[in-house]
């Protein structure tokens, strides 16, 4: 992915850090998919450990992201609280 050093600068411009846990890549024809589990670093030092998957597709000899998703495993109980306190319901 010749975009990579772009992708980076955006994330760091901003003070963010991606740091990747285990990246899994695979490949079928002019389809691939990703998934890890990569931490967030926030420019006060903070970080958000998260999940990341996506699809890609060959297009021009280049692989070009046709779906990505992240997400934060939260419990399911801390969803419902949150969704309450949004909401403004008790």
């Amino acid at each position: 992915m010749t975009e990579r050093p772009s992708l980076r600068y955006g994330f760091e411009a901003e003070g963010l850090r991606l740091e990747p846990k285990n990246p899994r890549a695979y490949q079928e024809g002019s389809l691939g998919w990703l998934a890890d589990e990569p931490t967030f670093y926030f420019p006060d030092g903070s970080a958000m450990q998260t999940r990341l998957t996506g699809i890609v597709r060959r297009e021009d000899h280049r692989w070009k992201v046709v779906h990505m998703h992240f997400s934060v495993g939260v419990p399911d109980e801390e969803v419902v609280e949150l969704q309450k306190r949004w909401s403004g319901s008790t």
